[in-house]
């Protein structure tokens, strides 16, 4: 099931909830109005264990198609008797993490199928098309310009040496996955994100907007600040950040405070640990958790778009001089050939 689905699902019950609707007849409605079967089906299963007497955060755990994340949005709504809101807290941070995530999506979507597309012209014509020629030259005794020379060079070490690259290629790439399998090894790579070059830095936003926005939500929704730790470890996958936030809590349990606990940590934009300390001693975390998330989802989205725009001239430059010498090479010894030479 789609995150829009989802998101459009939690909104339909906010809805039908204010409308006076029961939840049921609700979530009823949703399997009727969804796209998919698999979604129909999805919220008929839901609707059928709360009609049996369950609760509704209890059947979404039960699904296994909602994050521990909504789960609690869920439990939170229904112990404080306003589910409706909760639900519209739900469907908030899907529409967020489905926008983060088309947007780093697009910005990579149009590089990769550059490269790709560059990657498919070089090797037809190294593989193909230079040995043929090469072939029809040496039967024709002509000397070669220095450029095709060397294109022909690289095609005949292309040809020698793909398949041992290929093999050395697939074996690194097992060899990395499985060395990522141990747990100081990933948090290792994982914290190695951080110190890159441009990805640290929007890895860097990216996890003080994500960690924000989903702490202000569960915390304006009544979550303990505990529980709300606890709660959004899950939702990252880089270890690093992981265990920064379970150390975050534990710090918290003996009576630390969290804005001490990301405080000069490089996985995280300074900004978060100065608002947040002000705001412990105010009361006011969860609101201005909410303005540092807004405020770094800005700067996500400006870094992002603003890193698309110097690519686009970048790439257009490579390929061009990349497939400019191939054909150039290509050409040349075409005039050779043709001049008599």
């Amino acid at each position: 099931m789609k995150l829009a689905e989802k998101e459009l699902a939690f909104r339909q019950l906010a809805t039908m909830l204010h409308g006076g609707l029961p939840l049921v007849s609700a979530l009823e409605t949703c399997a009727e109005q969804s796209v998919g079967a698999a979604g129909a089906r999805l919220w008929r299963q839901i609707a059928g264990r709360i009609a049996a007497g369950g609760m509704l955060s209890e059947a979404l755990a039960a699904s296994r198609r909602f994050d521990r994340y909504i789960v609690a949005l869920a439990e939170v709504g229904e112990s404080t008797g306003e589910l409706e809101q909760a639900l519209r807290n739900a469907a908030e941070y899907i529409g967020r993490k489905r926008e983060h995530r088309a947007m780093v999506v697009n910005a990579m979507f149009y590089p990769v199928l550059v490269v790709l597309a560059t990657t498919a012209v070089v090797w037809f014509m190294m593989v193909m098309v230079i040995p043929a020629i090469k072939e029809f030259i040496e039967a024709q005794r002509r000397t070669l310009p220095v450029t095709t020379q060397l294109l022909i060079d690289m095609s005949d070490w292309t040809m020698e040496n793909g398949p041992v690259i290929a093999i050395t290629l697939a074996a690194a790439a097992a060899a990395l996955w499985l060395v990522r399998r141990n747990n100081e090894v990933r948090e290792a790579t994982d914290a190695m994100i951080f110190r890159l070059p441009v990805v640290g830095g929007i890895a860097r936003l990216s996890s003080t907007a994500v960690l924000s926005r989903a702490l202000s939500i569960l915390l304006e929704s009544g979550v303990t600040l505990l529980a709300a730790l606890e709660t959004v470890e899950g939702l990252f996958g880089n270890r690093r950040v992981r265990h920064i936030i379970a150390d975050a809590r534990n710090n918290v349990i003996r009576g630390g405070t969290f804005s001490m606990s990301v405080r000069q940590r490089r996985e995280f934009a300074p900004m978060l640990s100065r608002m947040a300390s002000v705001a412990e001693a105010t009361g006011t975390l969860g609101e201005t958790l909410a303005d540092v998330a807004g405020f770094h989802e800005a700067r996500l989205k400006a870094t992002i778009r603003r890193l698309g725009m110097v690519m686009e001239p970048l790439l257009i430059v490579i390929v061009g001089t990349i497939v400019g010498f191939v054909y150039i090479s290509f050409f040349l010894a075409i005039f050779s050939l043709a001049g008599g030479r």
